[in-house]
């Protein structure tokens, strides 16, 4: 009984991490678009560019 539970907890958490997960990246990869996806890596990235004009806007 007690590791049903123990089991079932675990396989809950790994469904909600990876909903988590999934979610967050696709959030994160239709709010910057593909522009900021490195196409090897699959990673989001900024360039040193776009990093210094990004967070200069709220000075302007």
């Amino acid at each position: 009984m007690v590791s049903e539970l123990a089991v079932s907890f675990v396989i809950g958490f790994g469904i909600l991490l990876l909903a988590s997960f999934l979610g967050t990246t696709l959030a994160l990869r239709s709010f910057f678009g593909p522009d900021h996806v490195d196409p090897v890596l699959k990673n989001f990235t900024l360039d040193s560019d776009n990093r210094e004009i990004d967070s200069d806007r709220g000075n302007r």
